[in-house]
């Protein structure tokens, strides 16, 4: 209680609110299962998992929300971002992994608001509770906002609740499951009144497919990436969390995400390439394009995999977005990036042509 009263007097100093944060190091927590366990349509969500590399985190309900648009959203969410971490109070198990508040970030690649679209073209929030799973650490996280006149014993309460789930954390009270059923199953897809409907007119994926045929022959462009749009409804209720787990243990080489938009609609997929990770002062991205699928055998997918590493359509394909990522890093000072010889990233269900690219951080 005394650190909450300390809180709570420098929120009194100076008239601003302090974002209050307590981690806590954990025995065994699946982030996903947490999420699924008190998940509710309503509230925001964030959720990331890379399965193969041990590493997921997931935060809900927020503590702290702004929304942002226009071309400056991003410097206005860094802003916030850094203004609110200036009053941040972090107490707890600070050396546990990725301990400590988290603001979670989804961005659209449009500035401007569209009244149709279920998401805001930024959206920042910072999570009442959050869980991380790190090889074999774990750690559970508490935020809250201290106010000027906060009350102490609610906003102690709500913490110390909060933790003391997590350490003894039972998914779902009463449900009982045999220890001796370790049989994996596969992938279970929604079965019964599954209805699958191509957004458009048709025809005009083809159409699109020649027009663009004719503008690369043309010299109006060099590379476009064409992508159809399928609406799909289903006989039942469809739960966003289900189906990420479906795709989480589909594609354990992925990165599995789920961003909810707080009105019950959630953003989910698996995308097994990674925009950038920046780690101290070391940043690593990576080129990924040109595909082909896996083969029914060792020796056909041999095959495929020698003929995508030699197919002059598909390098070419991969030299351009090697150049855009090579263009983008010397536009922020990066000069000379070290990127590796062109290899593959061989998934599950598809192989695609690999290059990845590391570099220092200038000052």
């Amino acid at each position: 209680m005394a650190f909450l009263a300390d809180c709570r007097a420098e929120a009194r100093a100076d008239g601003e609110p302090r974002l209050v944060s307590v981690s806590l190091e954990a025995d065994h927590l699946d982030p996903l299962a947490v999420l699924e366990s008190i998940y509710e349509p309503d509230d925001l969500h964030f959720y990331l998992e890379h399965p193969s590399s041990r590493i997921a985190l997931a935060g809900a309900e927020a503590v702290l929300r702004r929304d942002f648009s226009g071309a400056g959203r991003f410097r206005d969410a860094q802003h916030f971002i850094r203004s609110t971490f200036s009053r941040t109070i972090a107490a707890g198990d600070l050396e546990g992994p990725m301990a400590g508040p988290r603001f979670f970030c989804s961005f659209g690649f449009f500035g401007g608001g569209d009244s149709d679209s279920p998401f805001t073209p930024a959206t920042v929030f910072v999570p009442r509770w959050q869980v991380v799973r790190f090889g074999d650490r774990f750690c559970a996280v508490a935020n809250c906002m201290v106010e000027p006149d906060s009350k102490l014993d609610a906003v102690a309460e709500r913490i110390w609740r909060a933790h003391g789930k997590f350490q003894s954390f039972s998914y779902a009270p009463g449900q009982e499951v045999d220890p001796g059923d370790r049989v994996p199953s596969k992938p279970v897809m929604v079965q019964g009144g599954l209805k699958q409907v191509e957004v458009g007119p048709p025809g005009r994926f083809e159409a699109s497919v020649a027009t663009v045929l004719k503008e690369i022959g043309a010299d109006i462009c060099r590379k476009v990436v064409l992508a159809r749009a399928v609406d799909v409804t289903t006989g039942s209720d469809l739960h966003p969390l289900a189906s990420l787990n479906r795709l989480r243990v589909a594609y354990p080489d992925c990165f599995s995400f789920s961003v909810a938009n707080g009105r019950g609609q959630s953003f989910i997929g698996a995308t097994p390439e990674r925009l950038v990770q920046v780690t101290g002062r070391s940043l690593q991205t990576e080129a990924l394009a040109g595909s082909t699928r896996r083969g029914a055998s060792a020796v056909e997918d041999a095959i495929l995999a020698r003929s995508l590493l030699q197919s002059e359509k598909d390098i070419r394909e991969q030299n351009l977005v090697l150049e855009s990522i090579l263009r983008r890093l010397s536009n922020l000072g990066i000069r000379e990036p070290e990127t590796s010889r062109l290899g593959l990233l061989q998934l599950s269900n598809v192989q695609h042509l690999h290059t990845s690219v590391r570099a220092e951080l200038p000052d």
